[in-house]
């Protein structure tokens, strides 16, 4: 095991960074060295490479005040959930969906992260639906998260609504907006949750799928792609491509977003090694 410095920056938020520092630690303990724990981001020197979890509290304060001065790397939840082994997507300081180097993955992890996804896919139960085309869904983009992006490039989000009017005018759908459940609507001042929604998370209708589906970065948008919606994605999303799914058949569907999953999924060992490699940049 080869020791390098690095900080794994708390949240502030007990129940969640206890949760999410157990699971980081738990995948791993094996191939990298404990990292120096801080809730405090005037602990980090610049260039220093910085661990954390999600957007909130003390990880979106240091996003915002010193996301240009330091190395970070946002762990988030995996593509799609999964308590079968270690797995999560990790996004860099300026929220770009990080991809694993083909030259530190490994076939173990391949093979595991193969079994997993094609499974799941095969599993996806794809009854006879009915595709509505004067139907569209917007999938909002996250508070959290979009708040963020305007940071980062306020005009990807204004580009992003843009192509949303345009498609709508141009083919004349009525259009429905969702979020998932009890999202965040609010923060408070130290960037904590202070107000949710009371939506419930969308159920598609089998007998009345909509064609247009549009979602900034909600990686709820696989259902669609798999079905062979009209899709627009942008970057941000983990699950973003520039393909026609509607254009292809349902195999090759299923081929492309296995390995779009097997990308930008992250094992424990496979983040060890990108993370040590970064070290000697």
């Amino acid at each position: 095991m080869q020791n390098i410095k690095y900080y794994y920056l708390l949240s502030g938020r007990l129940e969640a960074d206890i949760r999410n520092y157990g699971k980081f630690f738990k995948f791993t303990k094996d191939y990298l060295n404990k990292a120096i724990i801080t809730n405090n981001p005037n602990d980090i020197k610049d260039n220093a490479i910085v661990v954390t979890h999600g957007y909130l509290g003390i990880s979106r304060e240091i996003f915002i005040n010193k996301r240009k001065d330091i190395r970070l790397l946002v762990l988030d939840n995996p593509m799609l959930n999964n308590s079968n082994f270690d797995a999560f997507r990790i996004q860099d300081n300026d929220l770009r969906i990080l991809e694993v180097p083909k030259d530190i993955d490994a076939e173990v992890e391949i093979n595991m992260k193969l079994k997993f996804v094609n499974n799941y896919f095969k599993n996806v139960k794809l009854k006879e639906f009915f595709i509505n085309k004067q139907k569209g869904l917007n999938i909002n983009i996250s508070f959290p998260h979009g708040e963020l992006i305007k940071l980062i490039s306020s005009s990807k989000l204004k580009k992003f609504n843009k192509k949303i009017r345009t498609m709508q005018s141009k083919f004349n759908f009525n259009i429905d907006n969702t979020s998932k459940k009890k999202a965040i609507l609010r923060l408070d001042k130290y960037f904590l949750p202070s107000k949710y929604s009371n939506s419930s998370n969308y159920e598609l209708d089998i007998n009345n799928v909509p064609y247009y589906v549009f979602a900034f970065q909600s990686a709820m948008v696989h259902k669609f792609q798999l079905i062979g919606c009209d899709v627009v994605t942008s970057e941000y999303n983990p699950f973003h491509s520039n393909i026609n799914w509607h254009k292809i058949s349902i195999e090759e569907r299923i081929d492309y977003l296995i390995n779009l999953y097997i990308k930008r999924t992250f094992t424990g060992r496979e983040f060890s090694k990108y993370i040590i490699r970064l070290a000697k940049k």
